[in-house]
């Protein structure tokens, strides 16, 4: 039975409801930590989201960072802020270095208006950690959660699910670092209706602050259930006329069912970028494949079902511009 205006009006209603909910409790937490002076988080959701040493990176995020790679620079504790000894918390340098490093002894990552995707897996779940500096959302101008995939005609699609993320967020959070604010919003997707219905699904969050454009991007694959998200590298070629080549690393997102945590990455690609005609959607076509040893267990035929997959790309600073 279809729905009448009336309970169509009702379902907008509650939408705008929630909406407003969750921008009313970033409001008031951001106003409460006006005074703070130490790292701080405010959270909003269940245990699961908790940040134990309040750094800004909730202890789910620090346990996969810590263990999905061998790296030193993500050696990061859930019980200490300041895993480095710096005087920066953890979230900070996170955030502000786009989500490649925390533990960078001596090194101060200047904070500057940034916007940053983390993302790691819990059993059959996705779950989604954006940072966002300043933490103060009227500071946002613009901000958009997108979504690339390709569709059933072949077709690469863009939607921007920026709405939608904000009436699902689960946990809401503030980390404060002297006068400087982080905001935190995670959320959860599940595995087998979102990410897992498509070869790939490419993730990004971008606006302006400040007058600063900033964003990132990241893209997902799934493989028996588990999730990797992938790190591109343009090859430099001799030849003008030839098509871009990348190199991908895939990052597992679970750390407690794989075996051999603490290995680097599964999976290495070798991909030829592919126009799509579309302004800021790429599309890699992949070539190549092979697993790497590290001290991972590969899960079973990784590297035989990526050859000739596409790769759905989004490049947020092609948006930016």
């Amino acid at each position: 039975m279809g729905l009448t205006p009336r309970d169509r009006s009702l379902a907008s209603g509650a939408r705008a409801a929630r909406l407003v909910l969750a921008l009313l409790v970033v409001a008031c937490v951001v106003d409460a930590a006006s005074e703070w002076s130490t790292p701080l988080i405010a959270g909003t959701g269940p245990s699961k989201t908790k940040d134990s040493d309040f750094d800004g990176i909730p202890d789910r995020s620090e346990i996969h960072l810590a263990t999905a790679s061998t790296a030193p620079w993500f050696a990061t504790s859930a019980v200490n802020a300041d895993s480095d000894g710096d005087g920066q918390p953890d979230g900070f340098e996170f955030c502000l270095s786009g989500g490649t490093e925390i533990v960078s002894p001596g090194k101060i990552h200047p904070v500057v208006p940034q916007v940053t995707l983390g993302s790691y897996q819990h059993g059959d779940s996705l779950t989604l950690v954006l940072y966002v500096i300043p933490g103060d959302l009227k500071a946002i101008e613009q901000f958009h959660l997108m979504v690339g995939f390709e569709g059933p005609t072949g077709k690469v699609m863009l939607l921007d699910l920026t709405d939608l993320f904000a009436v699902n967020v689960q946990s809401v959070g503030l980390a404060t670092y002297g006068p400087h604010t982080m905001a935190v919003f995670q959320t959860s997707l599940p595995i087998a209706n979102t990410v897992g219905l498509f070869p790939s699904l490419s993730i990004m969050a971008l606006g302006s602050i400040a007058g600063v454009k900033t964003g990132d991007s990241a893209t997902f694959t799934v493989h028996l259930g588990h999730v990797y998200r992938w790190r591109y590298q343009a090859i430099q070629s001799l030849d003008p006329d030839e098509e871009e080549v990348v190199q991908g690393e895939a990052i597992p997102q679970e750390t407690e069912a794989l075996p051999g945590a603490g290995g680097s990455e599964v999976c290495s690609t070798t991909e030829i970028t592919k126009p799509t005609g579309t302004p800021g959607v790429v599309e890699r076509l992949t070539v190549a494949a092979g697993c790497d040893g590290g001290t991972w267990t590969c899960v079973a035929g990784i590297c035989a079902a990526l050859v000739g997959k596409k790769t759905v790309v989004l490049d947020h600073l092609e948006f930016l511009d």
